[in-house]
C-alpha cells in the first residue's frame, strides 16, 4: 500500500470526483472544504490563488497545502493546473453544443 508520501494526485476533475466516492470518510474538514468549492465553483480554484481560495473558505494557505498533499498534489499550482484543464473542457464542449444548434437552426 502506499503512504500519502508516495501517493499519486488524480489527473483529472472526474478521476477526482471518483477518489471522494471511494475515501471519502478518510478526508478532513480542510480538504472536505475544498473539494466542495472545486465542484461547485470549479472557476474559483482554475482561475485563483492559494490565498483567494483561503480567503474565500476562511482557511489558511498552509492548511489549503497541506490538505493537498494527503491527495498527493505537490503543490497548489498543480491542483489547480487540474482545474484548468477542467475547465477548458467544459467550455469546447459548450462550443461544440452551441455549434450544432447553430446547424441546425436554432438560434
Amino acid at each position: 500500500m502506499l503512504g500519502d508520501s508516495q501517493l499519486l494526485p488524480p489527473r483529472s476533475v472526474e478521476q477526482l470526483k471518483n477518489l471522494v466516492v471511494t475515501r471519502q470518510a478518510g478526508f478532513s474538514t480542510t480538504l472536505k472544504t475544498v473539494l466542495e468549492l472545486g465542484f461547485t465553483q470549479p472557476e474559483l480554484i482554475a482561475f485563483g490563488t492559494k490565498a483567494s481560495l483561503g480567503s474565500h473558505c476562511r482557511l489558511s494557505q498552509s492548511a489549503i497545502s497541506r490538505a493537498l498533499t494527503s491527495l498527493g498534489f505537490r503543490s497548489f499550482r498543480e491542483f489547480r493546473e487540474m482545474f484548468r484543464v477542467y475547465m477548458l473542457e467544459r467550455s469546447r464542449q459548450s462550443k461544440g453544443e452551441n455549434a450544432g444548434i447553430r446547424q441546425i437552426g436554432v438560434h
